[in-house]
């Protein structure tokens, strides 16, 4: 997040951005990767882990793309 905020040419906004979106990206990536690898590494197929790995991410990329695009609410 804060890469892609300083890419954005809003450098003054990284620390705001991380006190407002790190701890609930944090717990929402722990909520969707444990199960989810859990149930991928006794479910699928070992040939068939990859790609189910590469649809789960593709779905996580949005989640943080929306995280990162939400407006940063002042303090």
């Amino acid at each position: 997040m804060s890469l892609l905020v300083t890419l954005e040419g809003k450098p003054s906004l990284v620390v705001p951005k991380l006190k407002q979106e790190w701890f609930s990206s944090l717990i929402a990536n722990w909520q969707l990767w444990i199960p989810f690898q859990f149930l991928n590494f006794y479910f699928v197929p070992q040939k068939l882990q990859v790609l189910a790995a590469n649809f789960v991410a593709l779905a996580w990329n949005v989640i943080l793309s929306y995280k990162a695009h939400k407006k940063v609410i002042a303090e």
